[in-house]
């Protein structure tokens, strides 16, 4: 009983270990028409558009969005698989910014 206990044990970290890099690498990069956002490490994130190059710190991740805040202006965007938005700092959709994509 005990060493089918800990075979099971040992096989669900090997999951974890080898699925968690990949799940973590999923969602670097969010592309739009105009630019896209990308992760650079960590919470560091920038996007480039036309209007320039804006710097921003990861401040949510949950399945359906990645929540970034502008390190200089504060206002917030959320990454969602098909748009970006941007939200207040309750959490309340203010308006949409973008049609996107998360690349593969």
């Amino acid at each position: 009983m005990i060493r089918a206990l800990m075979s099971s044990f040992v096989a669900a970290c090997l999951v974890l270990v080898l699925v968690g890099p990949l799940a973590a690498k999923e969602r670097e990069v969010w592309r739009h028409p105009d630019g896209f956002f990308e992760n650079n490490k960590g919470n560091d994130w920038y996007e480039k558009s036309p209007n320039g190059k804006f710097q921003f710190k990861e401040i949510k991740r949950t399945a359906e969005f990645i929540e970034l805040e502008n390190i200089k202006s504060g206002n917030r965007v959320r990454l969602l698989n098909d748009r970006c938005i941007q939200v207040d700092k309750d959490g309340n959709e203010t308006k949409e910014y973008y049609k996107g994509k998360w690349e593969e």
